[in-house]
């Protein structure tokens, strides 16, 4: 049930708190990635640094609603090149 909610799903959300997952590995997050969905994620964290290999996604403030709704909007505005940065992504993954 789960792969199937997964592979679904448009946009995976992951905006944990920074403090929690600085050093801390998601599964979700992993998972987005490796299935090449678009991925919504915390600023200055491991997880973000991957944005800026590889792309894909949005990294968004800590702790901050308003921003996770601005990184949503960027991801509908801009998402035919995230979701094409997000298979080159996967395939690499």
């Amino acid at each position: 049930e789960y792969a199937a909610l997964l592979h679904s799903a448009d946009v995976v959300l992951v905006p944990y708190w920074r403090s929690i997952y600085r050093e801390r590995t998601s599964g979700v997050f992993l998972e987005g990635l490796i299935t090449g969905k678009l991925v919504l994620c915390t600023r200055d964290t491991w997880m973000s640094d991957l944005f800026e290999v590889h792309g894909g996604g949005v990294a968004v403030d800590d702790r901050s609603g308003v921003a996770v709704c601005e990184g949503l909007q960027t991801l509908v505005e801009e998402r035919a090149d995230l979701q094409e940065k997000a298979r080159q992504a996967a395939e690499y993954w």
